[in-house]
Order: C-alpha cells, then structure tokens, then sequence
C-alpha cells in the first residue's frame, strides 16, 4: 500500500512478513542475526551495449568485490520483474527470487512489481571461483 509520494518519491507500507525479512537483512539483532547485508543496483542504458555480455561482467566483479574485500554475507537486489533480460543475467551469477513485491517501484509515473532477489556468501563464492 502506497502511503506517500512526491515526484519519484514513494513510501509503501510493509506487511508484518516483510518487517520480519527487512529486519534479519539488515542485521537488526532482535532478528538473531549480525550479518552484513549489501545491496545493488545497475543498469545498461544504451542498447547498443546490450547483449554483449557486459552485465553479466559487472555483476560477478561487483559481487567478487563486496564478498572478497566488503566480507559481505549476503547482497540483495529488487529489479523489476518485467525486465526479464536483467533477471536473467541476476539468476546466471548466483541470484534468487525470494520474493515478489507488488508496486513496489515507481518508474516512468508507474508502480511496477519488483523481485527481491539475493545471493548469500556460499552461493556467491560458487559464482566467483577465478
């Protein structure tokens, strides 16, 4: 439920589910959890750099970064779930769907539904062997 917005600004309503799952991923100790959570966002804007493999590069440096140097336990990302060209290249680095998230985003005056996706240490460390 969207409570607020102004301009691209928007503020949504969490269930009592998704308190839960932001609070563990944040590392909020009445969670029971310390670890350190990161998140990422990307994007190719020129399409004539598209399917070039470029993405597909970006995310697993990016990922090798924040678990080899940032000792990151988990990253998290929330691309749009139509962009299923992004979703794609997420899914082949390691990432998983956890969850869909109705009009979660506003973007070209519209809420679109988003995944929240993530990678934990370990499956990460599968996608970043060199």
């Amino acid at each position: 439920m969207i409570l607020f917005n102004e301009g691209e600004l928007s503020v949504r309503s969490l269930t009592e589910e998704d308190a839960l799952l932001l609070a563990a991923w944040l590392g909020d100790p009445r969670a029971g959890t310390q670890e350190r959570i990161f998140g990422m966002d990307q994007f190719i804007g020129e399409p004539d750099y598209w399917n070039r493999g470029i993405g597909t590069v970006l995310i697993q440096s990016m990922v090798k970064y924040l678990l080899v140097e940032l000792k990151a336990d988990r990253i998290v990302m929330d691309p749009q779930a139509w962009n299923t060209r992004a979703v794609r290249v997420y899914e082949k680095c390691g990432f998983i769907k956890k969850k869909l998230l109705p009009q979660h985003e506003r973007h070209e005056g519209e809420y679109r539904d988003c995944w929240l996706i993530e990678l934990d240490r370990v499956k990460g460390s599968e996608h970043t062997q060199s």
